[in-house]
């Protein structure tokens, strides 16, 4: 009978960081009316603003400045 090994640690962080950007890129191209241009766009100036900072940083940080902007 075969069975399969568990997969390595390293492997499950990866496929957790996979859904958790897709998740980070839907919600913010669906808080911009589905314009993938304005979520980029979004984001590049967060990369411009807070130079350094991981991707996921960069992602988030648009989705909390568009929520701050619209109160």
């Amino acid at each position: 009978m075969l069975f399969h090994a568990a997969p390595h640690p390293w492997q499950q962080i990866k496929a957790q960081a996979m859904v958790w950007k897709m998740l980070m890129h839907q919600g913010l191209i669906g808080m911009v009316n589905g314009s993938r241009s304005m979520a980029r766009r979004l984001v590049a100036r967060e990369k411009v603003r807070y130079a350094g900072k991981l991707e996921q940083w960069d992602w988030e940080a648009a989705i909390e400045s568009l929520i701050r902007d619209r109160n």
